[in-house]
């Protein structure tokens, strides 16, 4: 990770640039919805595959995903939009999660893939692990497993969980990161860089658009030992790249940067 005088560097560049506009590109499940509720302006864009020539695409039944050839073949992904040209004065920025609380998100709220795969009952599914008897839903402990496997969650085109911000080359294409965990603090940040807004009023205190499936259950509830280790591995490039363990960000900074000109292997 950079250095704090690196970090104070990057913060320093991005007043430097005398950018007029925020630019928000939306990963699903990642604070999105309290970003939007945040009292400043922000240019709010669509999810999916924002920076990408060729859109993500279903993989064929009965055979195994391959990023490379699944981005040239294939049905369209539904709600694929591409960004076209944002304006240079525009700080564009994205927020990102605990791949391990993320991924709890992305379970209880249904958006787990492909749409039968999608749970469409009222049940609290911190109950079920491996399956719930009242509707076609399986359990959180399946989904951590298939997932760990390929076998669910993006797996039609990409290999990392926040692909949204990356290009087929594997650059960033944010100028900084956002993590959610202190998404106020790196909202406010923003603002003061790009809007020249010091002091915001009417903050929204709590997280927007939160399942109520987990009843307030914390992530860490639902790994056990098994599951942690096995999701640890196959998020190991997610947790080194925006600075996360198990137990959550590796430090208290708001924002994250990513190295200008490296082509990060996400596919």
């Amino acid at each position: 990770m950079t250095s704090d005088e690196e970090y104070q560097k990057r913060i320093q560049e991005l007043r430097d640039k005398n950018f007029k506009k925020l630019y928000f590109i939306h990963i699903p499940k990642a604070a999105g919805s309290y970003v939007r509720e945040f009292p400043i302006q922000i240019g709010c864009h669509g999810n999916h595959e924002q920076f990408h020539t060729n859109p993500p695409i279903i993989k064929p039944r009965g055979e195994k995903p391959c990023s490379v050839r699944l981005l040239k073949e294939g049905q369209t992904v539904s709600g694929y939009r591409k960004v076209g040209n944002i304006d240079k004065s525009s700080l564009k920025f994205a927020t990102v999660r605990n791949p391990f609380d993320y991924l709890m998100s992305c379970y209880f709220s249904g958006m787990v893939g492909a749409p039968h795969q999608i749970i469409k009952c009222n049940k609290d599914h911190s109950s079920y692990k491996t399956y719930c008897n009242h509707c076609n839903g399986f359990g959180y402990e399946k989904f951590l497993f298939d997932f760990s496997r390929d076998q669910i969650l993006y797996e039609q085109s990409r290999k990392n969980l926040f692909h949204q911000i990356f290009d087929e080359s594997g650059n960033c294409c944010v100028d900084v990161v956002i993590r959610s965990e202190r998404v106020a603090e790196g909202l406010r940040l923003l603002a003061d860089i790009a809007l020249g807004i010091s002091e915001i009023d009417d903050v929204p205190k709590n997280r927007v658009n939160a399942s109520d499936r987990r009843n307030k259950m914390g992530y860490k509830k639902f790994y056990t030992d098994e599951t942690r280790a096995i999701i640890e591995n196959k998020v190991k490039k997610e947790l080194e790249i925006f600075g996360y363990t198990f137990d959550g960000p590796i430090d208290d900074r708001p924002l994250v940067f990513l190295e200008k000109g490296k082509s990060y292997d996400i596919f």
